[in-house]
Protein backbone atom coordinates (compact mmCIF):
# COMPACT_ATOMS: atom_id res chain seq x y z
CA UNK A 1 0.00 0.00 0.00
CA UNK A 2 1.46 3.47 -0.81
CA UNK A 3 3.96 2.34 -3.42
CA UNK A 4 4.12 3.41 -6.60
CA UNK A 5 4.35 0.98 -9.95
CA UNK A 6 5.51 1.49 -13.62
CA UNK A 7 3.25 1.11 -16.46
CA UNK A 8 3.89 0.87 -20.42
CA UNK A 9 1.82 0.79 -23.24
CA UNK A 10 3.60 -0.18 -26.55
CA UNK A 11 1.51 1.27 -30.09
CA UNK A 12 1.62 -0.16 -33.63
CA UNK A 13 -0.67 0.25 -36.51
CA UNK A 14 -1.50 -3.75 -37.27
CA UNK A 15 -4.07 -2.40 -39.70
CA UNK A 16 -4.29 -1.27 -43.19
CA UNK A 17 -4.64 2.00 -43.08
CA UNK A 18 -3.42 5.14 -40.94
CA UNK A 19 -5.64 6.35 -37.77
CA UNK A 20 -6.74 9.91 -37.86
CA UNK A 21 -7.75 11.25 -34.14
CA UNK A 22 -6.22 8.60 -32.62
CA UNK A 23 -6.72 8.57 -28.58
CA UNK A 24 -5.55 6.23 -25.94
CA UNK A 25 -7.40 6.47 -22.74
CA UNK A 26 -6.02 4.60 -19.36
CA UNK A 27 -8.84 4.60 -16.60
CA UNK A 28 -7.16 4.68 -12.91
CA UNK A 29 -8.51 1.63 -10.85
CA UNK A 30 -10.46 2.45 -7.84
CA UNK A 31 -7.63 0.96 -5.87
CA UNK A 32 -5.14 3.06 -7.16
CA UNK A 33 -4.23 6.77 -7.49
CA UNK A 34 -2.17 8.62 -10.58
CA UNK A 35 0.87 10.20 -10.02
CA UNK A 36 0.93 13.13 -10.72
CA UNK A 37 3.15 14.15 -13.69
CA UNK A 38 4.45 10.96 -14.91
CA UNK A 39 2.35 10.39 -17.82
CA UNK A 40 4.89 10.72 -20.86
CA UNK A 41 5.28 9.55 -24.15
CA UNK A 42 7.70 8.77 -26.76
CA UNK A 43 7.60 8.68 -30.54
CA UNK A 44 9.72 6.66 -32.58
CA UNK A 45 9.97 6.14 -36.55
CA UNK A 46 8.43 5.92 -39.02
CA UNK A 47 5.51 7.66 -36.84
CA UNK A 48 6.74 11.22 -37.69
CA UNK A 49 5.67 13.91 -34.77
CA UNK A 50 1.59 13.58 -34.49
CA UNK A 51 -0.70 16.46 -33.44
CA UNK A 52 -2.04 17.58 -30.90
CA UNK A 53 0.38 15.15 -29.09
CA UNK A 54 -1.05 15.98 -25.82
CA UNK A 55 -1.16 13.79 -22.52
CA UNK A 56 -2.95 14.84 -19.59
CA UNK A 57 -5.22 13.35 -16.70
CA UNK A 58 -9.00 14.20 -16.75
CA UNK A 59 -9.82 13.04 -13.39
CA UNK A 60 -13.62 13.48 -14.44
CA UNK A 61 -13.88 10.36 -17.18
CA UNK A 62 -14.57 7.64 -15.36
CA UNK A 63 -15.06 6.61 -11.76
CA UNK A 64 -11.21 7.29 -10.75
CA UNK A 65 -10.04 9.54 -13.39
CA UNK A 66 -8.16 8.25 -16.79
CA UNK A 67 -4.95 8.95 -18.43
CA UNK A 68 -5.44 10.40 -21.87
CA UNK A 69 -3.11 10.74 -25.06
CA UNK A 70 -4.57 12.89 -27.15
CA UNK A 71 -1.95 11.60 -30.16
CA UNK A 72 -3.72 12.66 -33.54
CA UNK A 73 -2.69 10.59 -36.84
CA UNK A 74 -0.73 7.32 -36.24
CA UNK A 75 0.83 6.25 -39.59
CA UNK A 76 0.69 3.38 -41.65
CA UNK A 77 3.90 1.72 -41.22
CA UNK A 78 5.74 -0.57 -44.23
CA UNK A 79 6.71 -3.04 -40.78
CA UNK A 80 3.29 -3.72 -39.05
CA UNK A 81 5.25 -4.89 -35.93
CA UNK A 82 7.06 -1.77 -36.36
CA UNK A 83 7.22 0.12 -32.60
CA UNK A 84 5.30 3.75 -33.24
CA UNK A 85 5.21 4.95 -29.77
CA UNK A 86 5.27 4.47 -25.82
CA UNK A 87 3.40 5.84 -23.06
CA UNK A 88 4.59 5.53 -20.00
CA UNK A 89 2.90 6.49 -16.43
CA UNK A 90 2.56 5.38 -12.57
CA UNK A 91 -0.06 4.72 -10.24
CA UNK A 92 0.42 4.97 -6.71
CA UNK A 93 -1.35 1.54 -4.74
CA UNK A 94 -4.42 2.59 -2.29
CA UNK A 95 -4.20 3.33 1.26
CA UNK A 96 -7.34 3.23 2.35
CA UNK A 97 -7.75 0.78 5.24
CA UNK A 98 -11.68 0.00 4.11
CA UNK A 99 -10.72 -0.96 0.94
CA UNK A 100 -7.34 -2.82 2.37
CA UNK A 101 -9.63 -4.75 4.73
CA UNK A 102 -11.76 -6.14 2.75
CA UNK A 103 -10.69 -9.44 1.43
CA UNK A 104 -13.05 -9.47 -2.01
CA UNK A 105 -11.42 -6.22 -3.08
CA UNK A 106 -8.06 -5.09 -1.95
CA UNK A 107 -5.76 -7.62 -3.53
CA UNK A 108 -5.43 -6.73 -6.95
CA UNK A 109 -4.26 -3.50 -8.36
CA UNK A 110 -5.49 -4.74 -12.24
CA UNK A 111 -5.08 -1.67 -15.02
CA UNK A 112 -6.99 -1.88 -18.70
CA UNK A 113 -7.21 0.55 -21.50
CA UNK A 114 -8.98 1.24 -24.65
CA UNK A 115 -8.09 3.77 -28.16
CA UNK A 116 -10.56 5.10 -30.35
CA UNK A 117 -9.84 6.76 -33.50
CA UNK A 118 -11.02 7.16 -37.15
CA UNK A 119 -9.65 5.08 -40.26
CA UNK A 120 -7.89 7.65 -42.55
CA UNK A 121 -9.49 6.09 -46.09
CA UNK A 122 -12.69 4.29 -44.72
CA UNK A 123 -13.60 6.57 -42.18
CA UNK A 124 -14.56 3.41 -40.01
CA UNK A 125 -14.38 4.23 -36.27
CA UNK A 126 -12.28 2.61 -34.26
CA UNK A 127 -14.31 2.39 -31.04
CA UNK A 128 -12.84 0.84 -28.09
CA UNK A 129 -10.37 -1.15 -29.11
CA UNK A 130 -9.10 -2.72 -25.98
CA UNK A 131 -5.24 -3.06 -24.40
CA UNK A 132 -3.58 -6.25 -24.88
CA UNK A 133 -0.48 -8.09 -23.10
CA UNK A 134 0.85 -9.37 -26.63
CA UNK A 135 0.34 -12.82 -28.51
CA UNK A 136 0.17 -16.26 -27.50
CA UNK A 137 3.31 -17.51 -28.47
CA UNK A 138 2.38 -21.27 -27.68
CA UNK A 139 -0.43 -24.31 -27.01
CA UNK A 140 -3.67 -24.46 -29.18
CA UNK A 141 -3.76 -20.36 -29.31
CA UNK A 142 -0.76 -19.35 -30.99
CA UNK A 143 -1.14 -16.05 -32.79
CA UNK A 144 -3.95 -15.06 -29.95
CA UNK A 145 -4.01 -11.90 -28.20
CA UNK A 146 -3.81 -12.06 -24.52
CA UNK A 147 -6.20 -9.59 -22.84
CA UNK A 148 -6.08 -7.53 -20.03
CA UNK A 149 -5.84 -6.87 -17.36
CA UNK A 150 -2.06 -6.36 -16.25
CA UNK A 151 -2.64 -7.01 -12.31
CA UNK A 152 0.05 -6.46 -9.42
CA UNK A 153 -0.99 -7.42 -6.01
CA UNK A 154 -1.59 -5.55 -3.26
CA UNK A 155 -0.48 -6.70 0.18
CA UNK A 156 -2.41 -4.80 2.39
CA UNK A 157 -2.11 -7.47 5.59
CA UNK A 158 0.56 -5.77 7.54
CA UNK A 159 -0.85 -2.49 6.63
CA UNK A 160 -4.08 -2.86 8.04
CA UNK A 161 -2.66 -4.64 10.98
CA UNK A 162 -0.23 -1.30 11.84
CA UNK A 163 -2.01 1.39 10.75
CA UNK A 164 -6.16 -0.14 11.40
CA UNK A 165 -6.63 -2.95 12.79
CA UNK A 166 -10.34 -2.24 13.97
CA UNK A 167 -11.59 -1.21 10.48
CA UNK A 168 -15.51 -2.42 9.86
CA UNK A 169 -15.45 -3.86 6.70
CA UNK A 170 -19.77 -3.61 7.08
CA UNK A 171 -20.56 0.30 7.45
CA UNK A 172 -23.94 0.80 9.03
CA UNK A 173 -26.23 4.12 8.38
CA UNK A 174 -28.76 4.66 10.68
CA UNK A 175 -31.79 7.20 9.47
CA UNK A 176 -34.33 8.50 12.18
CA UNK A 177 -36.06 11.27 9.68
CA UNK A 178 -39.44 11.23 7.70
CA UNK A 179 -37.87 10.36 5.03
CA UNK A 180 -38.84 7.46 3.06
CA UNK A 181 -35.75 6.45 0.82
CA UNK A 182 -32.13 7.53 0.77
CA UNK A 183 -30.41 8.27 -3.02
CA UNK A 184 -26.80 6.69 -3.22
CA UNK A 185 -25.24 10.15 -3.99
CA UNK A 186 -25.90 10.54 0.10
CA UNK A 187 -23.47 7.37 0.64
CA UNK A 188 -21.40 7.09 -2.11
CA UNK A 189 -18.45 9.18 -0.89
CA UNK A 190 -17.96 6.31 1.80
CA UNK A 191 -17.29 3.54 -0.98
CA UNK A 192 -15.15 3.89 -4.27
CA UNK A 193 -15.45 5.58 -6.67
CA UNK A 194 -17.76 4.73 -9.19
CA UNK A 195 -19.67 2.24 -7.26
CA UNK A 196 -23.34 1.10 -8.27
CA UNK A 197 -25.57 0.14 -5.73
CA UNK A 198 -27.93 -3.19 -5.62
CA UNK A 199 -29.98 -5.12 -3.12
CA UNK A 200 -27.75 -8.10 -3.63
CA UNK A 201 -24.81 -9.87 -4.33
CA UNK A 202 -23.60 -11.72 -7.10
CA UNK A 203 -25.00 -9.43 -8.89
CA UNK A 204 -27.79 -10.96 -11.35
CA UNK A 205 -30.93 -9.97 -13.44
CA UNK A 206 -33.20 -10.07 -10.90
CA UNK A 207 -31.19 -7.74 -8.84
CA UNK A 208 -32.31 -4.20 -8.36
CA UNK A 209 -29.90 -1.48 -8.80
CA UNK A 210 -30.50 1.48 -6.91
CA UNK A 211 -29.29 5.28 -7.75
CA UNK A 212 -30.71 8.99 -6.94
CA UNK A 213 -33.72 8.28 -9.55
CA UNK A 214 -34.09 4.78 -7.96
CA UNK A 215 -33.17 5.71 -4.66
CA UNK A 216 -33.06 3.01 -1.14
CA UNK A 217 -35.94 2.68 0.57
CA UNK A 218 -36.16 3.28 4.02
CA UNK A 219 -38.25 0.87 6.18
CA UNK A 220 -38.96 2.04 9.70
CA UNK A 221 -37.97 -0.37 12.21
CA UNK A 222 -35.49 -2.57 9.51
CA UNK A 223 -32.07 -2.90 9.27
CA UNK A 224 -31.29 -4.41 5.79
CA UNK A 225 -28.08 -5.00 3.78
CA UNK A 226 -27.11 -4.01 0.84
CA UNK A 227 -24.17 -3.95 -1.49
CA UNK A 228 -21.55 -1.63 -3.58
CA UNK A 229 -19.81 -3.16 -6.10
CA UNK A 230 -17.44 -0.67 -7.85
CA UNK A 231 -15.97 -0.49 -10.92
CA UNK A 232 -13.14 -2.97 -12.31
CA UNK A 233 -13.13 -4.49 -9.01
CA UNK A 234 -13.52 -8.01 -10.12
CA UNK A 235 -16.22 -10.31 -9.89
CA UNK A 236 -16.11 -11.47 -6.25
CA UNK A 237 -15.76 -8.03 -5.01
CA UNK A 238 -18.16 -6.11 -2.75
CA UNK A 239 -18.96 -4.09 -0.33
CA UNK A 240 -21.73 -4.87 2.02
CA UNK A 241 -23.38 -2.08 4.12
CA UNK A 242 -26.63 -1.59 6.28
CA UNK A 243 -29.40 0.65 5.94
CA UNK A 244 -31.42 0.74 9.42
CA UNK A 245 -34.69 3.05 9.61
CA UNK A 246 -35.74 4.26 12.94
CA UNK A 247 -38.86 3.07 14.28
CA UNK A 248 -41.85 5.20 13.71
CA UNK A 249 -42.69 6.69 17.47
CA UNK A 250 -45.99 8.30 18.07
CA UNK A 251 -46.40 10.28 21.43
CA UNK A 252 -49.63 11.47 22.10
CA UNK A 253 -50.79 14.50 23.64
CA UNK A 254 -51.86 13.31 26.97
CA UNK A 255 -54.53 15.55 29.42
CA UNK A 256 -54.85 13.67 32.82
CA UNK A 257 -57.81 14.38 35.80
CA UNK A 258 -56.05 14.91 39.60
CA UNK A 259 -58.72 14.71 41.61
CA UNK A 260 -59.21 16.31 44.84
CA UNK A 261 -55.57 17.68 45.02
CA UNK A 262 -55.78 18.03 49.24
CA UNK A 263 -55.00 14.52 49.45
CA UNK A 264 -52.17 12.54 47.77
CA UNK A 265 -53.24 10.78 44.45
CA UNK A 266 -50.11 8.40 43.24
CA UNK A 267 -51.60 7.38 40.04
CA UNK A 268 -53.61 9.58 38.33
CA UNK A 269 -52.39 7.82 34.70
CA UNK A 270 -49.76 6.95 32.55
CA UNK A 271 -48.06 9.02 29.44
CA UNK A 272 -48.01 5.99 27.65
CA UNK A 273 -51.52 5.28 27.78
CA UNK A 274 -54.59 6.43 26.05
CA UNK A 275 -55.57 9.21 27.95
CA UNK A 276 -57.99 10.23 25.29
CA UNK A 277 -55.96 10.82 22.67
CA UNK A 278 -54.78 7.56 21.75
CA UNK A 279 -51.93 5.53 23.22
CA UNK A 280 -48.20 6.47 22.67
CA UNK A 281 -47.03 3.63 20.10
CA UNK A 282 -43.60 2.53 18.35
CA UNK A 283 -44.14 1.09 14.63
CA UNK A 284 -47.91 0.90 15.63
CA UNK A 285 -47.60 -1.27 18.95
CA UNK A 286 -48.08 0.33 22.17
CA UNK A 287 -45.05 2.08 23.38
CA UNK A 288 -43.57 -0.10 26.66
CA UNK A 289 -41.19 2.11 29.13
CA UNK A 290 -38.23 -0.31 28.29
CA UNK A 291 -38.40 0.92 24.78
CA UNK A 292 -38.24 5.47 25.37
CA UNK A 293 -36.63 7.58 27.15
CA UNK A 294 -38.74 9.87 29.12
CA UNK A 295 -37.51 13.71 30.17
CA UNK A 296 -39.50 16.35 31.91
CA UNK A 297 -37.85 19.17 29.91
CA UNK A 298 -40.47 22.03 31.82
CA UNK A 299 -41.27 21.56 35.28
CA UNK A 300 -44.89 22.32 36.13
CA UNK A 301 -45.24 25.76 37.42
CA UNK A 302 -46.62 26.12 41.57
CA UNK A 303 -49.21 27.89 42.36
CA UNK A 304 -48.43 29.74 45.11
CA UNK A 305 -45.57 28.24 45.84
CA UNK A 306 -47.51 24.78 46.75
CA UNK A 307 -46.95 20.96 45.09
CA UNK A 308 -47.45 20.39 41.20
CA UNK A 309 -48.56 17.23 39.59
CA UNK A 310 -45.15 14.93 39.35
CA UNK A 311 -43.94 12.88 36.22
CA UNK A 312 -42.02 9.90 37.40
CA UNK A 313 -39.75 9.38 34.18
CA UNK A 314 -38.90 6.13 34.74
CA UNK A 315 -42.78 4.91 34.71
CA UNK A 316 -44.08 7.48 33.08
CA UNK A 317 -46.44 7.51 35.92
CA UNK A 318 -47.99 10.80 36.78
CA UNK A 319 -48.49 11.77 40.55
CA UNK A 320 -50.32 14.56 42.77
CA UNK A 321 -49.02 15.28 46.14
CA UNK A 322 -50.89 16.39 48.71
CA UNK A 323 -51.79 20.07 48.95
CA UNK A 324 -51.79 20.43 45.34
CA UNK A 325 -53.89 23.45 44.16
CA UNK A 326 -56.47 23.17 41.68
CA UNK A 327 -55.35 24.45 38.23
CA UNK A 328 -54.22 23.09 34.93
CA UNK A 329 -50.96 21.83 35.26
CA UNK A 330 -48.47 21.69 31.40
Amino acid sequence: PGQEAGYSVDIKNLGTEAVNNYKIIVPIPYNATYVTGSASGTIFSPQTSPTPNSITFNPSLGATGSIVWDFGTLVLPANPSSLLARLTFRLRSTTDCAILSNATCSSNMSVVGNSTGIGAITNVALNNSNFIQGYNQNGTCVGEPIPTPITIAINGTNYVTQNCPNTSTIRNFSYCSASTSVGTSLIASNFPPGSKFYNSFPVTTSSIQYTDANPIPLVSGSTITYYAVPSGGGSGCNFPFTITKCPVIVAQNDALAGGNGTTLNPNIGNVLSNNGSGSDTLNGVQALISQVTITVTTPATPINGNPVPILDPLTGQVSVPAGTPAGTYT
